[in-house]
């Protein structure tokens, strides 16, 4: 094999970037010199080696490196610590996964699906929060929001809903729902109706958010489930599916444009399709209240929020208001 140049630092070579047949490349460190311009080439797996050089692959006679997988998150994302919770790991470069680890710890067992996606089961582990992560040929994948994972303790009792916002929806899916309750922190599944599985997130024991499925029109009961049952249908567990009347609602102009962290600031909405809205968001937060005027207008109170600026967006039963210039608002 060809001998491989690199930046001259008196260290080890820094990783090599192919940007061409017989080029190599890479963002080089401060001090740093790049002096080899030569790619080596190899003529398969045989010659290359791949017990001895991992992360690297032959590509049409040419050595590359291999991309290290990503973890865009998991369904759940919550496990009893215990283990045993099933979790479906999303993501990419799957494929040739040799290791994946909660925490510093070895999942109980994992199967590499396709590319995008492996089933594992949790290992035990102490209550907290944990990156997961998935080794192969080309390294481990990074930590960070998307792979995080939290450990609670056995929940002792079934989780209750007391309220879905906003509670109507369109029969395509898509609706962003807020759940309020109890005993959500290892809850394993959301269903909206008897079998209609939801994507969800857990943020805390008391709040879920979650993505409405397409669904035909009808009243059902958003359920949550966690290892120790399932809650229950009232009236604050309905949720609405609807069929698509008209244009979705959008926002025009906003009284103000600025307001407090703190929030409790009076913004008045104007727009089009207002009439029948049943959530108005700050970011991603709810607004504090709001009262529906008439079809153009709405008075809203700010929610307390992290110094920025957001869109303020509605959603209707014909979907949600684009995010445009027009409807920002900054938290200061």
């Amino acid at each position: 094999m060809a001998r491989m140049r690199g930046w001259r630092t008196g260290m080890a070579v820094a990783a090599l970037v192919l940007v061409g047949p017989s080029l190599v490349g890479a963002a080089t460190p401060a001090g740093a010199t790049v002096v080899g311009v030569r790619a080596p080439r190899c003529a398969g797996a045989d010659q290359l080696g791949a017990d001895r050089s991992p992360g690297w692959a032959c590509d049409a006679g040419v050595l590359q490196a291999l991309p290290a997988p990503e973890v865009a998150g998991s369904s759940p994302n919550v496990g009893v610590t215990t283990g045993g919770t099933p979790v479906t790991i999303r993501g990419s470069g799957f494929v040739g996964a040799v290791s994946v680890r909660f925490g510093p710890t070895a999942a109980t067992t994992f199967a590499v699906v396709d590319d995008t996606t492996i089933a594992a089961v949790a290992p035990a582990r102490p209550a907290g929060l944990v990156n997961l992560r998935v080794e192969g040929p080309g390294g481990a994948s990074a930590t960070g929001p998307p792979s995080w994972f939290r450990y609670g303790e056995p929940p002792t009792a079934a989780p209750t809903v007391s309220s879905v916002t906003p509670d109507i929806g369109t029969v395509d899916g898509g609706t962003e729902v807020v759940i309020s309750g109890s005993g959500f922190l290892t809850a394993s599944n959301v269903r909206f109706g008897p079998s209609t599985e939801a994507t969800f997130t857990v943020r805390n024991d008391s709040t879920i958010t979650a993505v409405a499925p397409a669904h035909a029109a009808a009243l059902v009961s958003v359920r949550v489930t966690n290892p120790a049952g399932t809650s229950t249908s009232h009236r604050g567990s309905w949720f609405s599916f609807r069929e698509v009347t008209g244009p979705p609602p959008t926002v025009s102009s906003l009284s103000s444009h600025i307001g407090p962290a703190a929030g409790g600031a009076a913004v008045t909405i104007s727009g089009t399709g207002l009439g029948d809205v049943t959530q108005v968001r700050f970011g991603p937060s709810p607004a504090a209240t709001f009262a529906v005027v008439d079809a153009t207008t709405i008075v809203a109170v700010t929610p307390a929020r992290p110094v920025g600026l957001v869109n303020v967006s509605v959603t209707s039963p014909n979907g949600t208001s684009p995010n445009q210039l027009t409807s920002h608002y900054w938290f200061r």
